[in-house]
């Protein structure tokens, strides 16, 4: 996935440069991630769903289950993703979302 194909959404300002990844998310599945920001203060799933790129984040993971996921960001393309033409890169998502 090519930055140029992920386009901002309305709620891209609530997450862009405002966290910092503590280390690579975790792959979960083909089209989620879990890791920490700010030092491990918070846990944040990172999904990919039908062409939308998905953040919820809590202080506990427990909470996690009772917060709604923030719609990010859209991929132009979602047809590549799922054929497998490029795939989704969580290093390009983060860049995007300038979590460093």
């Amino acid at each position: 996935m090519n930055l140029m194909e992920l386009r901002k959404t309305s709620q891209t300002k609530l997450v862009k440069n405002k966290y910092k990844i503590d280390d690579k998310p975790f792959k979960m599945s083909q089209f989620e991630w879990r890791g920490t920001l700010n030092e491990g203060d918070l846990f944040v799933i990172i999904k990919y769903e039908l062409g939308a790129i998905k953040v919820k984040y809590a202080e506990t993971e427990y909470e996690l289950n009772n917060v709604n996921y923030i719609y990010v960001a859209q991929c132009l393309h979602p047809m590549r993703v799922l054929t497998g033409e490029d795939g989704i890169d969580i290093d390009k998502i983060m860049r995007f979302l300038q979590w460093k």
